[in-house]
């Protein structure tokens, strides 16, 4: 008999664009600037619109990182977000492990965070290198998982790649 298993989602987010208004700011306490603002909110209302419902937000703790969460959240009308401290300065393991440590009751999650690694994740899913991932742009993955620690960057399906400029005449 085959087991059947339960499906995982991941939208990764790439956090808005930041202020670089003062030198005396360290990188990590960066906030976000005008446009940043702008894209974030404008995103999380998009996707609310285009029918995506994470169930949890986990985010970098970087300034920058956790305005673009508490826009997103405020868009797609939740609240339910929590820091990990391992999404800055950090590598994809680090982002397999915040993600082993999600509740298995959730199967849709939201992560926000930073390139370049958010790039190099899509590119292990995408036909055509990506770049660079846009500030305020996202992709979601598919898992076919029971379980958030069976969560690996060699299996999962791309499912949608969406950011501010593709929506231009709507900002």
């Amino acid at each position: 008999m085959l087991k059947s298993l339960k499906m995982k989602y991941i939208t990764f987010v790439r956090h808005a664009k930041s202020s670089w208004d003062s030198l005396f700011i360290s990188d990590y306490e960066r906030p976000l600037n005008t446009r940043g603002e702008r894209d974030s909110i404008f995103m999380g209302k998009k996707l609310f619109e285009l029918g995506y419902k994470p169930q949890l937000i986990v985010t970098s703790t970087a300034e920058r990182a956790q305005m673009t969460a508490k826009n997103f959240a405020k868009g797609l009308q939740m609240d339910n977000i929590i820091i990990a401290s391992e999404l800055f300065d950090s590598s994809s393991f680090k982002y397999l492990v915040v993600i082993s440590k999600v509740d298995n009751s959730y199967d849709d999650i939201m992560i926000v965070g930073h390139n370049p690694i958010l790039t190099a994740i899509i590119n292990n899913y995408n036909r055509e290198l990506i770049s660079n991932v846009p500030t305020s742009g996202l992709f979601k993955l598919q898992f076919d998982v029971e379980s958030w620690d069976e969560v690996n960057f060699n299996s999962g399906k791309l499912i949608d790649f969406i950011y501010p400029k593709m929506f231009e005449n709507e900002l």
